[in-house]
């Protein structure tokens, strides 16, 4: 019967401990997702290609953890009335800096990644107002330092096992846009789902230049300067080059 118990104690001992084990994700589920673009807002028809760059610097999954990321994008954007598109691809790299697994894997890990994604929004316009929702639908790989120390660490039982290269984006949101003039646009919207969870984002379009931020503040305002997540980002309209 003694030793039932000890067996016993042992298997709750090893699922809690278990259960405890921190759990990593590939760096890019942590980044804002992207603004839906919109061409020139007066004409019912037209396709454009953007370049688009943009910086993040955010908290990372765990307490006193922080990523660093740069992106450059490519856009294909197809305007219609009632109906939006984007196809988007991308590659980006950064640092995620671990603390608090131990001295071995503590510290700054590089990242290096890529993948596309597709967004379709429908609107109906109020005067100037357009009023819309949309779906952004992805894939990437990611790998580097932070990718190996996810599936090394896993394997020492240090944190939870998830070493996949591969990640899926899936997020949905409700859009506003407003025609100031037909080369001045203020656009916000906010996206729930991967990546980010959520990602309030407002931008600003004029004369085929494209400036975004996303920023989620801290439940502690005073934390810091920059929130939880800061991103901000630039596009230009490469027909209008």
């Amino acid at each position: 019967m003694g030793k039932k118990i000890f067996i016993v104690i042992g298997i709750l001992i090893s699922l809690a401990s278990t259960g405890c084990l921190r759990t990593y994700y590939p760096a890019f589920q942590e980044t804002s997702a992207p603004p839906m673009i919109y061409e020139t807002p007066d004409n019912l028809e037209q396709t454009g290609k953007f370049l688009s760059a943009d910086f993040q610097f955010s908290k990372g999954i765990h307490e006193n953890e922080t990523i660093k990321m740069g992106k450059i994008s490519h856009l294909l954007v197809y305007t219609k009335d009632h109906f939006n598109f984007n196809a988007r691809g991308f590659g980006y790299t950064g640092f995620y800096k671990v603390s608090g697994v131990n001295e071995l894997y503590d510290g700054e890990k590089n990242f290096i990644g890529a993948g596309t994604d597709f967004t379709i929004s429908g609107n109906f316009k109020i005067s100037r107002l357009k009023i819309g929702a949309g779906v952004n639908i992805g894939a990437g790989i990611e790998f580097g330092e932070y990718y190996h120390f996810r599936r090394e660490a896993a394997s020492e039982g240090l944190i939870s096992k998830n070493d996949e290269l591969f990640f899926l984006m899936l997020s949905i949101f409700p859009v506003l846009s407003y025609e100031f003039s037909e080369a001045s646009v203020l656009t916000a919207q906010l996206n729930i789902g991967t990546p980010g969870i959520g990602s309030p984002i407002i931008s600003w379009h004029k004369q085929g230049f494209i400036y975004w931020l996303s920023w989620i503040p801290n439940k502690d305002f005073n934390q810091n300067s920059y929130g939880h997540r800061i991103a901000a980002g630039f596009m230009i309209n490469l027909n209008k080059l």
